[in-house]
């Protein structure tokens, strides 16, 4: 069952990024003078910035185009697979369920995912006693910079705010940079809950504790 909605932790957390350097984890946006967007979380990495918060309309667009050069940059896609429209898509994400950026200094998208609420039309495997999010993707250009980390954390991060006992996800068997990144954040196989959405597709069910 679900539990009461808990607190997000306070302070600053520091996470590894997959090259080994530090990733300072701003929690609070409005102690770091981000007003204008009331629900951001402002990083750090190496001196640049890059803030994970809720997509504005006029980035929707952007963040579809990020997603499908994402899922294109790992090869397994087609360039006219039917399934990158879906990926395009992401004004639909915003509407059924929650659409996050990772945003850089410069102001462009180098990073989305869909956090996927109670009811969401977008939710694949999630009980109600679990968080689920889903189209991780992270530009191509800025890979290596600790992005995906962000995302995912803020998604966790939700989940636990919510009261989910865990976190659900599905993920392409061939996205393996992926699921080296879920592991080292703690997730952990489910292969009971594997499936074919097509012959061709077979996701990776992963889970991951909060707690």
């Amino acid at each position: 069952m679900r539990g009461e909605p808990r607190p997000s932790p306070l302070g600053v957390l520091h996470a590894q990024s997959l090259d080994g350097r530090r990733l300072l984890l701003g929690l609070s946006s409005r102690s770091h003078g981000c007003t204008a967007y009331p629900d951001v979380r402002r990083n750090w990495f190496d001196g640049a910035v890059i803030d994970i918060r809720p997509a504005l309309p006029d980035e929707y667009a952007a963040a579809g185009e990020v997603t499908v050069a994402a899922y294109l940059a790992e090869g397994a896609l087609a360039p006219g697979d039917p399934y990158l429209e879906l990926l395009r898509d992401a004004a639909s994400r915003a509407a059924g369920a929650e659409l996050l950026v990772a945003v850089d200094e410069t102001g462009a998208v180098v990073g989305t995912v869909t956090s996927c609420p109670l009811g969401s039309p977008y939710r694949e495997l999630g009980t109600d006693a679990e968080g689920e999010f889903r189209a991780l993707a992270v530009a191509p250009a800025a890979r290596g910079r600790g992005v995906g980390t962000l995302l995912v954390r803020r998604c966790l991060e939700r989940a636990a705010a919510d009261g989910f006992d865990q976190v659900v996800i599905s993920s392409a068997e061939w996205m393996t940079t992926a699921h080296r990144m879920y592991r080292r954040l703690g997730f952990t196989r489910a292969p009971e809950r594997d499936w074919w959405p097509r012959p061709d597709v077979h996701l990776l069910a992963y889970v991951h504790p909060l707690g």
